[in-house]
């Protein structure tokens, strides 16, 4: 059963269609991904940051209180931290920068740094006016960033790292050409962070298809008085609707699973997804955007699940949030 933010006896909604991708819908600037992260040719860059957010900190002040401030869950010290500025939170240490041949290259940190640039303004406005001022045209945009953020998050770079050690990924690589997927096996083995580069344009376009081709789109937005909600280090987490779960070989059958993802965007909105109704938008581009107002008990939901399913940190506006949460 459908939880209740997705009730419509409890919830106002209105639907409407997204431009598919290729139609002229708003995204990222230049259009294709591949075109910001161009691997490997790449400059060496150096004087950046050591100290790299994977949340963006432009995004992240859409999870501060009035004070600018953001509390902080540490599951290794299982307290909540005092409140923190965003600067201080959501980093880590050389999370994208590539080790490789003695040399030390930041481009891909540079390139999100790209990124956050275009993204600056559509988040204020989303701050200042809401999802309601989310055109059906930025939808495109929008799961594009949603999309990108979750392939940057630490757990998944450490994912995406540990494949190019798979003996079977690397028969497959050099089943395609001995010789050179041999040189790239250990290439990649013998740096830090060049395979999830290399692969970092694949991941984004496998991701956006399993949305896409999948799922519709609910822009949520909490009712006056519901508490905040909070963000976990996987930007993301899975509502199961379904104990079943599908394979295609090794990979999840996304076609087939009965869950919503949730992607909260802000300390009032969130973005979630939602099984496609329409069997004729299975496995196209082609999605309904949802627009909703939820219930405080299925904000609480919500942040239940962002919190079970964190890595080692969550993050929210308000310190009672967390307290709650751990109580239960």
């Amino acid at each position: 059963m459908v939880y209740s933010c997705f009730s419509k006896k409890r919830a106002c909604s209105s639907a409407g269609r997204a431009p598919a991708w290729h139609a002229g819908g708003r995204r990222f600037d230049p259009d294709q991904v591949h075109q910001i992260f161009h691997y490997p040719e790449i400059m060496k860059m150096n004087g950046n940051s050591d100290k790299q957010h994977f949340f963006a900190q432009m995004f992240l002040k859409g999870f501060c209180n009035e004070n600018n401030q953001i509390y902080m869950f540490d599951s290794k010290k299982n307290k909540v931290s005092n409140p923190r500025n965003k600067e201080s939170v959501a980093r880590q240490k050389h999370l994208y920068t590539i080790f490789s041949g003695g040399e030390r290259d930041y481009t891909i940190e540079k390139k999100f740094s790209k990124i956050e640039n275009q993204a600056v303004e559509f988040f204020e406005k989303i701050r200042k006016e809401g999802l309601v001022s989310v055109s059906y045209e930025e939808i495109p945009f929008l799961i594009d960033f949603i999309v990108l953020t979750f392939v940057r998050t630490p757990i998944y770079v450490k994912t995406s790292e540990q494949i190019i050690k798979n003996e079977k990924v690397q028969q497959q690589m050099k089943k395609i050409h001995s010789e050179v997927g041999e040189k790239f096996i250990q290439k990649c083995l013998g740096s830090k962070g060049l395979f999830y580069a290399e692969s970092l344009v694949e991941s984004f376009e496998h991701r956006h298809r399993v949305i896409t081709h999948n799922f519709d789109p609910f822009l949520l937005t909490t009712a006056e008085g519901s508490p905040p909600f909070i963000i976990n280090d996987r930007f993301m987490c899975i509502e199961p609707r379904s104990k079943e779960v599908h394979y295609i070989g090794d990979d999840v059958d996304w076609s087939r699973m009965n869950v919503i993802k949730h992607f909260p965007i802000t300390n009032k909105h969130c973005v979630s997804f939602v099984p496609k109704s329409d069997p004729l938008k299975k496995g196209t581009n082609n999605v309904d955007v949802h627009r909703r107002n939820i219930s405080t008990e299925a904000v609480r939901k919500i942040n239940a699940h962002c919190f079970q399913q964190k890595g080692e940190y969550a993050y929210c506006s308000d310190k009672n949030v967390f307290d709650e949460l751990l109580i239960y």
